[in-house]
């Protein structure tokens, strides 16, 4: 009965490892989202440098790209 409850103990602790890592990636990725959502509005903050449009362009649409593929990884 005792060696039960240790196995449970240490099925408890990788449950909640995994669990921990998983939390973690989630809030990471509303971070990321939270940031990248604020890019298009750069251009409006931004003095005119030139390039700079063309730069947030390009980041806008690989982070468009990047989000879709997360989210087609993470719920398929």
């Amino acid at each position: 009965m005792i060696v039960q409850q240790y196995n449970n103990m240490a099925e408890v602790k990788t449950v909640s490892k995994a669990k921990a890592k998983e939390l973690k990636i989630q809030l990471t990725l509303e971070i990321l989202g939270t940031v990248f959502a604020f890019i298009p509005f750069l251009e409006n903050f931004t003095p005119k440098i030139e390039g700079l449009d063309a730069i947030l362009q390009i980041v806008d649409v690989a982070n468009n790209t990047a989000l879709a593929i997360q989210g087609i990884i993470s719920d398929p």
